[in-house]
């Protein structure tokens, strides 16, 4: 089993961490990954450059 591997930003020290965990230690968190990760999708969908891109106004998709 492979660890999932991410960084977390620190604002007051202004650096990255990284921090490493296994599938079976991210179980208490699944529902609010979910609803993170949800969100994020969200926002990204509901964007400006998104809702242009879908209607056929822009031509280039939004990063």
């Amino acid at each position: 089993m492979y660890p999932l591997r991410f960084l977390i930003y620190d604002a007051q020290n202004q650096k990255y961490t990284a921090h490493s965990l296994l599938e079976e230690q991210l179980e208490p968190y699944h529902s609010l990954l979910c609803t993170c990760l949800l969100r994020v999708h969200n926002r990204i969908y509901n964007s400006k450059d998104s809702q242009l891109y879908r209607n056929g106004r822009a031509r280039i998709p939004p990063n």
